[in-house]
């Protein structure tokens, strides 16, 4: 984990100077990654709030946060969304839309 926060950070210098919106979201999406495998569940859901919201696999991963924090309310709801979110030719829901229906069968 110490060279993947090194890697984002160095990451996330690079492309502010760039102000790319959608590399910016990327890095909160790697922030949050990094901060979730370190079950800092605050941080991880406030930097994947940032990132890309039409990325099913972001909104299951905040319900791991969620579910780490101990909101199983919240979790459910965002294994719901994530579970049916509506997307066109989405890999990344083809990867975790039945692990997300089951997680919301079970809470």
């Amino acid at each position: 984990l110490a060279l993947a926060k090194s890697k984002a950070a160095e990451y996330k210098k690079q492309i502010e100077q760039l102000n790319n919106p959608f590399q910016i979201r990327l890095s909160h999406q790697i922030a949050g990654m990094i901060a979730l495998a370190e079950k800092s569940f605050d941080t991880a859901i406030s930097e994947l709030k940032q990132a890309n919201q039409q990325d099913p696999y972001n909104l299951y991963r905040m319900a791991k946060a969620y579910e780490g924090k101990g909101d199983t309310a919240k979790a459910k709801e965002m294994y719901a969304m994530a579970a049916n979110f509506n997307a066109l030719n989405n890999m990344n829901q083809a990867f975790i839309r039945n692990k997300a229906k089951q997680m919301v069968a079970t809470k």
